[in-house]
């Protein structure tokens, strides 16, 4: 017998197929999600004209400028922000820079791009900007600053782009759209290229601009209050400015000597008493580089420094502690170039088995790894090994855990290679498979070939996989097998929440709920006879006949199907790996299943605790992985000090 274990590439034909900044902190923002979430754009919307109403400062009609000719989607940049109640939806596009033609020379001498922002809620959709605006210094864009606090408005800015080196920008003027009448009103013109916003919306915070300082100005009135703040030695720069909840005081970083790069870069930070307008200096400048990351309750502040760990203190308090705070790693599994290892009680490595290849089992208690022609099971808490009898099979390959007790392989008859699939999908039960009785090993679908792997239910009674037919028009939907060999194939027309004219979905990489009433897949989803094919994530709920399409987005073409999603273990979420067309959006996504909620951590090799409180995963730093922790409470990230190249692989409870 011929044993071969060759690495499948499975080049989707559905989309291209190619093999293949600013030192500051990023503005944050309530949630960034694709643009298929929270509504589905299937959906017709009634487009309604922004209209003006009077305003104690000013008032602004958007121009309707329209592109002539429309400009082709790859050459424009989307961002999307949800409100915190989940009503209200903000759509930027901002274009490429275009050259100018004859007519446009007098107006946009240096080229223009263009700027659309669109607002949605409950009743009605605003445009809200709509315009062709001039290359050149500044370029200003819109910037989503905060949705207010009674959900009925939003505010926004327009921020240019400044020369030089500048951290932090996340301010230019003011704006605020009123949701229910569309009416948009300039909160402040051009102030300064830092500011924050109280919480109780009536002041604004700003180092402003022309040498004017740091200051408060009283948004009803108009009046500024200026603020000296500390000068520190060297030059340096605003990096953070955040209120404290009950608005009574502010927090800002100094960047020293920030244009000198990250190793001679230190951050202070300043303290801020709204009432009496004093500043004072709380930290003085560190070689850590703090950025400020959440003003969490009025005594307590997050700080996020250069390594990505995460400090907290008491910013109010006369004697203050800067505390590093420690995430949990209790039963982390790991592999690197030595083995696989387990994060124990006490926080220690402990080295499970010197086979790096090696696949656990769900519950971790088994090991599976090849070694050259022959197939071998670990017991991990004995040592114990099982040597799989495959003597049944003229080729096999492409091993892979499909319960505790089940292996799904790949088969092949005598000569034939595995190229374009993974062979025929094969399971060999673990206990018959190590005695003479080998009664439990059958290949499930003989008469079709499997090009991804397949995903076994919790209660082990049914197999999901692709139709093996699925890059064939028209769509014949995916197979759910049954452990006795009955196969039923699934037509994706009978679930509601499709579309239900010109669409087509290629399925693979399934994953089924932690209750088995759900399964996800990764798909390629194309709507309208002309339309893009577009990889995203399809859930389908198998007991009530409904289905939903997550995450569409753009690829640049990869090789090879995408990775399964991953659930986590209390169904509320769904951890998985892009490849989008836009590299700042690449990685792990993690959306809620009801479809929310959405959040970006980048990264790859998602991995859940039991609990599904926390999730491990891998991110690419100055040549080597590290592996960092988020917690789904707040989707802070930090790094954990695992051997460089760690790749987290499982998450146990008891280690």
């Amino acid at each position: 017998m011929q044993i071969k274990c060759m690495l499948l590439l499975v080049c989707s034909l559905l989309i291209l197929v190619t093999c293949g900044g600013s030192a500051g902190e990023d503005v944050e923002e309530t949630a960034v999600f694709p643009s298929s979430t929270p509504k589905s754009t299937l959906t017709p919307l009634i487009i309604g004209t922004v209209e003006s109403s009077p305003s104690p400062i000013s008032i602004a009609t958007p121009s309707s400028m329209p592109p002539t000719p429309p400009i082709p989607d790859n050459r424009i940049t989307q961002t999307t922000s949800v409100s915190p109640n989940g009503h209200g939806v903000v759509h930027v596009r901002i274009s490429d820079h275009f050259q100018p033609n004859a007519d446009d020379l007098d107006q946009f001498p240096n080229g223009k791009y263009h700027v659309n922002m669109v607002v949605t809620d409950a009743r009605n959709v605003w445009t809200v900007i709509d315009e062709w605006r001039g290359s050149g210094m500044g370029e200003p864009f819109p910037e989503i600053i905060r949705w207010s606090a009674d959900g009925r408005s939003l505010y926004y800015a327009n921020i240019p782009k400044p020369d030089g080196c500048s951290l932090f920008v996340n301010g230019g003027d003011l704006w605020q759209l009123d949701l229910a009448s569309g009416a948009i009103t300039e909160v402040a013109p051009y102030i300064g290229l830092v500011m924050a916003l109280s919480p109780d919306e009536t002041k604004l915070a700003v180092h402003a601009s022309y040498g004017r300082g740091f200051l408060i100005r009283d948004l009803a009135t108009g009046e500024e209050q200026p603020i000296p703040l500390p000068e520190q030695e060297g030059e340096w720069q605003i990096n953070g400015l955040q209120w404290s909840p009950d608005g009574k005081h502010l927090l800002l970083t100094q960047a020293v000597n920030a244009c000198g790069g990250n190793d001679e870069m230190k951050t202070a930070v300043i303290r801020i008493n709204s009432t009496d307008l004093s500043a004072t200096t709380i930290l003085d400048p560190d070689e850590r580089s703090f950025t400020l990351q959440e003003w969490v309750q009025d005594d307590e502040i997050r700080l996020k420094g250069r390594d990505g760990a995460i400090w907290h203190l008491d910013p109010l308090a006369d004697e203050w502690t800067l505390n590093k705070i420690e995430v949990s790693q209790t039963g982390l599994i790991y592999r690197t170039e030595d083995g696989l290892w387990q994060i124990t009680e006490s926080e220690q490595p402990r080295l499970l088995l010197s086979q790096p290849d090696a696949k656990l089992s769900p519950n971790g208690s088994r090991a599976l790894y090849q070694d050259e022609d022959t197939l071998i099971i670990v017991e991990l808490t004995t040592g114990e090994e099982k040597v799989i009898d495959l003597s049944l099979y003229d080729e096999w390959g492409h091993a892979e855990w499909g319960g505790n007790d089940l292996i799904f392989l790949g088969t092949l008859p005598e000569g034939e290679e595995f190229e374009q699939s993974f062979g025929f999908l094969t399971a060999v039960s673990i206990e018959t498979a190590v005695s003479t009785d080998s009664n439990w090993q059958r290949i499930l679908d003989p008469e079709n070939k499997f090009g991804t792997f397949p995903a076994l239910s919790p209660d082990t009674h049914t197999i999901a996989h692709e139709n093996p037919r699925f890059l064939r028009q028209p769509v014949e939907g995916f197979r759910l097998i049954q452990v006795d060999g009955t196969v039923e194939t699934i037509d994706p027309a009978t679930f509601a929440g499709l579309p239900n004219t010109e669409f087509s979905i290629h399925f693979g990489s399934p994953a089924w709920s932690p209750d088995g009433r759900q399964l996800a897949w990764a798909v390629v989803a194309t709507v309208g006879k002309n339309g893009e094919a577009v990889p995203a994530i399809a859930l389908f709920n198998m007991e009530n006949k409904t289905a939903v399409i997550l995450h569409p987005y753009k690829t640049i073409g990869r090789c090879g199907w995408f990775e399964a999603p991953v659930w986590s273990p209390d169904g509320k979420w769904i951890a998985f790996v892009t490849d989008d067309a836009d590299f700042s959006k690449t990685g792990i996504w993690i959306t809620a299943v009801d479809d929310s909620e959405e959040h970006y951590i980048g990264g790859n090799h998602p991995v859940w605790n039991e609990d599904g409180s926390q999730l491990a995963y891998s991110v690419w730093e100055e040549g080597e992985t590290a592996v960092l922790i988020t917690e789904t409470d707040n989707w802070r990230s930090q790094p954990i000090d695992l051997p460089p190249n760690a790749i987290p692989i499982k998450w146990l409870s008891n280690p």
